[in-house]
């Protein structure tokens, strides 16, 4: 997949790769083209070809590293939500309830505490990728991704219908609003990079657990940015 985007994932420097695979994230967050999309057929994990994409919230070990279905899309979809229909239409995407198996937080309160409920989780994948257990790392960020997601979409979705045509307002919005996308682009720039080590394609696990925790140190950033902003800005749109 990184050939694709990036020619060759192995002769680009750290720094260059990691821009690449931003990227990349930004499509395995649901942030791309169709036309983009349609080339993750060609994938390969290593003599088979890998699944062309996984649902949210699908916590299958091959879904680590693959193209996810836009949360939105996936709860709210006709052809998507239906097992018949998803199977007629995209038979490589294996079904699953999503709107069951990623929790969808009511109220925005709620949201904020599913955030940082989550933000627990980053300790243990920190451990699992310090003992070489990126499998179970993969497993715990599958279920962190669509969980943050579903709490982000609630909280940006209630202040962008609070946020006023004032252009203060507006900018603090869309300040918020590259947060959210950051967000997204750097925890699936994780996943990227762990499938692409549990398929052989970073060498050594050493080299692969290294450039992960470099990931999760930025990705962690940008989820306590985002916590920090949207308290900020629900506060904003609550006083206004």
């Amino acid at each position: 997949m990184l050939g694709f985007f990036c020619v060759d994932g192995y002769s680009l420097q750290p720094n260059q790769r990691r821009q690449c695979l931003r990227r990349v994230a930004a499509c395995v967050a649901g942030i791309c083209t169709t036309d983009q999309i349609s080339n993750f057929g060609a994938m390969k994990d290593n003599n088979k070809i890998a699944q062309a994409a996984c649902l949210p919230g699908d916590l299958s070990k091959e879904c680590i590293g693959v193209y996810k279905v836009p949360l939105s899309d996936a709860v709210e979809s006709e052809w998507l939500t239906n097992k018949e229909t998803l199977y007629t239409y995209a038979p490589d995407i294996r079904y699953i309830d999503v709107q069951k198996q990623v929790k969808q937080p009511e109220t925005i309160a709620e949201a904020k505490k599913q955030l940082k409920s989550e933000r627990v989780k980053i300790k243990f994948i920190r451990e699992y990728v310090l003992d070489g257990e990126l499998e179970e790392a993969g497993l715990l960020i599958l279920s962190l991704i669509p969980t943050v997601t579903s709490a982000a979409l609630k909280i940006q979705n209630y202040v962008e219908d609070k946020t006023s045509e004032e252009y203060q307002a507006q900018k603090e919005l869309r300040k918020f609003q590259t947060s959210y996308e950051i967000l997204l682009a750097e925890w699936s720039g994780i996943d990227i990079e762990l499938g692409m080590a549990i398929r052989g394609q970073r060498g050594v696990t050493a080299v692969a657990q290294i450039e992960v925790l470099e990931y999760l140190k930025e990705a962690t950033v940008a989820l306590d940015d985002f916590i920090k902003l949207a308290e900020l800005n629900v506060q904003r749109v609550s006083l206004g």
